[in-house]
């Protein structure tokens, strides 16, 4: 399936710090990082709830710690 997972909302991160969701800027993987080692990656498909844990520290290797989490967002692939 093509269709891009997205990060669970802000209100079931409840290990991210609302301040980014409040100004309206995506935090970087290093500040998601730094509250967190991993996210659940819901995929957004009609009729798919696929769900997964995703650890943020290969993401770092692979991005660098600038990298914001909107990258997680458009590059993430559902499995199922």
């Amino acid at each position: 399936m093509d269709t891009a997972p997205a990060i669970a909302e802000p209100a079931s991160l409840t290990t991210v710090p609302a301040r980014a969701y409040l100004v309206g800027m995506a935090q970087t993987l290093a500040e998601v990082h730094r509250d967190t080692k991993w996210v659940w990656v819901c995929c957004k498909a009609q009729g798919s709830g696929h769900t997964a844990p995703m650890p943020i520290a290969p993401l770092l290797i692979r991005w660098g710690m600038d990298a914001l989490s909107d990258r997680l967002r458009g590059c993430a692939r559902c499995s199922q």
